[in-house]
């Protein structure tokens, strides 16, 4: 039995992980102008879930990422949001 899915980007990604994804808080990067958001450790790119006060956010439609360890918002969170991140170590 195989255990690849394909996620939200049409790559084939194989399941059979069981570690949980890591949770980080990026609240405190935001200043009201900032679209550009630096996640502690390098990940990968196609496990990311970037939530904005609770809701998940969909990319290309409300951030891309930048590089292995950066998203950009193509909004701006005002200050006082909540903008946390999942992801996969890479």
């Amino acid at each position: 039995m195989s255990n690849n899915v394909m996620d939200r980007n049409g790559v084939l990604n194989n399941s059979s992980s069981t570690a949980p994804k890591i949770e980080e808080d990026l609240s405190s990067q935001i200043d009201g102008s900032n679209l550009d958001f630096t996640i502690s450790t390098s990940f990968n790119a196609s496990s990311i879930d970037v939530y904005y006060n609770g809701i998940k956010q969909r990319t290309p439609n409300e951030f891309t990422v930048t590089s292995d360890d950066s998203i950009q918002t193509t909004f701006t969170p005002s200050q006082q949001s909540v903008l946390t991140v999942a992801y996969y170590k890479s």
